[in-house]
Formats: C-alpha cells, sequence, structure tokens
C-alpha cells in the first residue's frame, strides 16, 4: 500500500468530528478537530469575544501550578480549601475546587474560607482588559452566606485589595455560569487575582462547594471607551470610580477602602459591629461585658449602656420631633397592632373592606359577619412610641359603630398605655351615641403624654351575651400628629386637654402635665 493510500484510509477511519461535538461551551473557545476525531477547544477572538492578546489563563489542568492557595480561616477541623481535582471540568479534566475533595462537601463543623491567588499579570494601559471566569456552586444563593469573592490586589495602589465581584442571587446554581469582570480601572498595572470562598458561618456546609475552571485575563480589542457623561463609563463594578475626563475618554480608578464582606471591615474593636453595605464599613457599637461606648451617632436617640447593654431609645427633644408618630391606616394586612381577648368566633381582625364611605382596609371586631359570638371581650393595641416634649399632639380616628346604644353595654374604648402599665382612658362610647351605621370622626388631646412612650389600646366588651347581630365596631384610620412648636400658655385654663385622667398648669409660659 501507498503511503497516500495509507493516509487516505486513516482519514476515512478518523472520519470529520461530529458538528454537535465541537458546540463551543463559550463564545471565546474556538473548536477544531483534533486527533482521533476529537473536538479541541482553544481561545480564539471573534466578534461575539474580541480580544487581542490573552494577558493569563488558568485551566487547573497541570500539577504545576503557578497559582497559591491559602487557609483563611485556621481552625482546629480537618483543613478545607481550594484544590485541583477532577470531579468536574468546564474544560479538560480539572477544576479548582473548594471543598473536601473525597466528602465532595465543605462540611467541617466549623467556619472554612480559602482563598486561590493566580500569579501576577501585566494589563496594558491603552486598551481594556477584563477577567473571565466560569464558576459551578452548590452552596447557600445570594451574598449572605457561602460567598464568593474576587479581589484585584494592586501592591502599588492606595486601595491594595479591591473586590471586582461578589456572588449574589443572580448567580445560579447547579451549572456552570459564566462571568465576565471588566478591570478597566488596573490599566497600566501589575495586578494579582485572588479567588476567596468564605462559608461565613459552620452550618449547611454539606453541598459539593464552589468549582472555578477557564480563567482568563483578555485585553482589546476596542480603545479605552469614549463618552459625553460618567454614567456612558459604568464598568459595573461597584469597588471602582469613574469619570468622562478629557478628550471624552473615561477614566476609572479603584475605590479606597471599598468592602466585600463585613469581614473586610474588622477594626479590631470587639465593642463595635463592624458591617459592610453597598461597598462601604460600617462599625455601629455593640452590647456586651466592657462595651459601653454605645454612642450611634444619631442625635435623636438616646444612648445609655445599662447592664453593658446598648440602648438607644428615642429622643423626645423638641428638635428630634417627628410630625407623625402614627399613621395607621389598616391597609396592610400585616400590620404591626396586636390582638388578644375575644370569643368564640369573634375578635379584633384586620378587614380588606371597611362599611360604605370608609377606606380599602379596617379594624373590626367580631366574626367577619357580626359579633354575634356570647359574651365577649378583646384589646387591638398599637406599637409603642415616643412623643416629643412640649408640643401639642393631636389623636384622629374615625368610627362606624352597629353595637346596641347604651353605654352599659357593647362599650368600645380607646387607652393609652405606659410601658410600666400606666394607663389613661381617652374615649369611651357616651351613652345614646348616634347616629349609628355612619363614619364618626373622634379626636383628643394628647400633648400630656409628650416626652412618654405609650402605646395605645382599642377595647371592645360585649358587657352581655344578648343583641349581638350587628356588624359590630369598624375603625377605619387612627392618627397621632403633632405640628412640632413649642406649646406655650398664659395659664392653666389654656393648658386643659380635656381629658380626665389627667391634670394640667401653666409654668413659665410652658404647659406642665400629670399622668398616672
Amino acid at each position: 500500500m501507498s503511503d497516500a493510500e495509507a493516509d487516505a484510509d486513516a482519514d476515512a477511519e478518523v472520519g470529520p468530528c461530529p458538528p454537535v461535538d465541537c458546540a463551543s461551551p463559550d463564545p471565546c473557545l474556538g473548536t477544531s478537530c483534533g486527533p482521533a476525531g476529537a473536538c479541541a477547544l482553544a481561545l480564539t477572538s471573534t466578534s461575539a469575544c474580541c480580544f487581542d492578546a490573552v494577558l493569563a489563563t488558568d485551566e487547573a489542568e497541570s500539577a504545576d501550578t503557578t497559582a497559591s492557595v491559602y487557609d483563611l480561616a485556621p481552625s482546629s477541623a480537618p483543613a478545607v480549601g481550594w484544590n485541583r481535582s477532577p470531579h468536574r471540568a468546564f474544560t479538560g479534566e480539572f477544576s479548582w475546587y473548594f471543598g473536601d475533595p473525597t466528602a465532595l462537601d465543605f462540611d467541617t463543623g466549623e467556619r472554612v474560607a480559602g482563598r486561590l491567588e493566580l500569579a501576577p499579570v501585566a494589563l496594558p494601559a491603552d486598551r481594556p482588559s477584563r477577567l473571565v471566569f466560569h464558576v459551578y456552586a452548590d452552596v447557600e444563593a445570594g451574598p449572605i452566606w457561602d460567598v464568593l469573592v474576587v479581589r484585584v490586589l494592586d501592591p502599588a495602589a492606595p486601595a491594595a485589595s479591591v473586590p471586582v465581584y461578589v456572588k449574589d442571587a443572580a448567580l445560579a446554581l447547579g451549572s456552570w455560569q459564566r462571568v465576565s469582570v471588566d478591570l478597566a480601572a488596573f490599566a497600566g498595572r501589575t495586578v494579582t487575582i485572588q479567588f476567596d470562598f468564605d462559608s461565613v458561618e459552620a452550618t449547611l456546609n454539606d453541598t459539593e462547594g464552589v468549582s472555578l475552571d477557564a480563567i482568563w485575563v483578555l485585553s482589546g480589542c476596542a480603545p479605552l471607551p469614549s463618552c459625553q457623561t460618567a454614567l456612558d463609563c459604568d464598568d459595573a463594578v461597584a469597588c471602582t470610580s469613574q469619570t468622562c475626563a478629557a478628550q471624552g475618554q473615561c477614566a476609572f480608578a479603584p475605590v479606597s477602602a471599598c468592602c466585600a464582606l463585613a469581614s473586610d471591615c474588622d477594626d479590631g474593636d470587639p465593642c463595635t459591629s463592624d458591617t459592610c453595605a453597598a461597598g462601604t464599613c460600617a462599625h455601629a457599637p455593640q452590647s456586651g461585658p466592657g462595651c459601653c461606648d454605645c454612642d450611634d451617632g444619631d442625635p435623636c436617640t438616646v444612648d445609655t449602656c445599662p447592664d453593658d447593654l446598648c440602648s438607644h431609645a428615642p429622643s423626645t427633644a423638641l428638635s428630634c420631633c417627628a410630625p407623625a408618630a402614627l399613621a395607621e391606616t389598616f391597609e396592610d394586612p400585616f400590620t404591626a397592632w396586636t390582638f388578644s381577648g375575644g370569643g368564640a368566633d369573634c375578635s379584633w381582625y384586620i378587614e380588606p373592606t371597611t362599611p360604605a364611605g370608609g377606606g380599602p382596609g379596617g379594624l373590626a371586631y367580631g366574626n367577619g359577619a357580626n359579633y354575634d359570638c356570647g359574651l365577649s371581650a378583646g384589646v387591638a393595641r398599637s406599637p409603642s412610641m415616643t412623643l416629643a416634649a412640649g408640643v401639642r399632639w393631636t389623636l384622629e380616628a374615625r368610627l362606624w359603630l352597629d353595637t346596641e346604644v347604651p353605654s352599659s353595654v357593647d362599650i368600645l374604648s380607646l387607652h393609652a398605655i405606659s410601658p410600666s402599665g400606666a394607663q389613661a382612658q381617652l374615649w369611651v362610647k357616651p351613652a345614646g351615641l348616634a347616629p349609628q351605621k355612619k363614619w364618626l370622626t373622634v379626636t383628643a388631646d394628647l400633648s400630656a403624654f409628650g416626652g412618654l412612650e405609650l402605646a395605645l389600646e382599642w377595647r371592645f366588651d360585649t358587657a352581655d351575651a344578648n343583641n349581638n347581630a350587628g356588624k359590630g365596631p369598624h375603625i377605619d384610620s387612627v392618627s397621632l400628629v403633632s405640628d412640632c412648636e413649642a406649646r406655650t400658655c398664659v395659664d392653666a385654663p389654656g393648658c386643659d386637654d380635656l381629658l380626665s385622667a389627667t391634670t394640667e398648669d401653666c409654668v413659665d409660659g410652658a404647659c406642665v402635665f400629670v399622668w398616672p
């Protein structure tokens, strides 16, 4: 057989690679038919993935790697961290895997965290660069736990380590995902790329973990983008800044002290709670033994430290007066009001539709049709509120009643309750209240409670089991508002709030009230 015939036979045995087998798993990977008819993948610049240089790659295929691995949470538990694993790969046979390669989870009973650090790479100054990597995550979703953070380390920059990617709810779990990160803010610098995984805590770590593969740093093809405003320059990296500089060219820079995790914000002070929100560290005073620096920086809280526990009560100073302490329309069924008492099927409840003339939601007592449940009584209590001192406070509520008229039965009343349990009656259904089945407005002067903490309670008591077939009491809204103006007076009658539970006087031109 001639050499030509032998070559023809070999080609016939190999044959072309089936097109479906050569489908590219990534727009940056071109395909070709390799030896023995196998598909071969190679980084290839195309219109869908344009680049003019491959600056760095890591496919985890070689044991002779230039990458470094660090344990960021040493503990007494067996070490778990980044390792080359054949368990799962995006391309080739290996990937970088965070977890126990035997158990295929990262559950040690303790927090685990580790860093995969690539070799330094020089980025060109005259054209943009980007990081592309592929991640398979079988971990808790979102940015709070089991967090993957990509950082760019530039030892020569003021902000040495800059988070450029943080795993969030957009990362789909259970399949390979492609992530591309703009590195324009680091143009002209030699940087080190770090992949940090942190379980944050020790629970729910019995899933597979995280795998990384096909990690590429690419540059070009186009020059740095042009612009008219800074909005044209957004690189989608929270920890970089962008401006539209001279000649309409975008300029980027890392943001100093930008954080990705609460652990980035550790100030070394055990008496602060360190958090990271929107890339910015916050250090709030923290309760605990020996921790009595409770200043939260808010002039409208009173910061105290009883028994080594920080307390931040609302200030009652006139300068901190809020015009509305309460504005409850009962349109949200998940109200902060609490209900107690009742009997049989009757109780206070939030109704979706009030009687004609009311709003779309209201507070009512009964079983939805009437309040005919025998002898019953119930309480609807508002959240606590703290009122500024020295101003006028006005309560207003809208009522609709279909009850017995005498004041001795079907008793509806409103009370102010202090944290100590002291109470004052603000209003009670009067004898012969008319008209029924129409909306009425009840008002009360609550200036006596300025400077105090209180809650409101609506109470309904049938007092007997008779004649309860009406629709009961309905409350459309309750508001407690102030003009936040200092209340002045000439004499005690000028301070009269018409409440029998309080006493009042005029002292040095200001109203002074006393209640139980």
